[in-house]
């Protein structure tokens, strides 16, 4: 990613964040994406932040995600 795309990323993610809560300040944040051409190759995954708090994301969008799937 280049660094005027990242940029470009980062003021997006945070004028939302913003946006949806004023005042609030930008934390950790992660960004994962799959391409549908290349599944060996095709995903991609940037973010900012320690590794903790990257992780922490993942794991809660895997368990909301699942909540969401198993819900009757």
């Amino acid at each position: 990613m280049s660094d005027q795309t990242r940029q470009a990323l980062l003021d997006a993610i945070t004028a939302h964040v913003q946006d949806e809560r004023p005042g609030e300040e930008l934390g950790p944040w992660l960004l994962a994406v799959n391409t549908t051409t290349d599944n060996t190759e095709g995903s991609y995954y940037t973010g900012d932040g320690s590794i903790y708090g990257t992780i922490g994301l993942a794991q809660t969008f895997v368990n909301r995600a699942t909540a969401t799937r198993n819900k009757p």
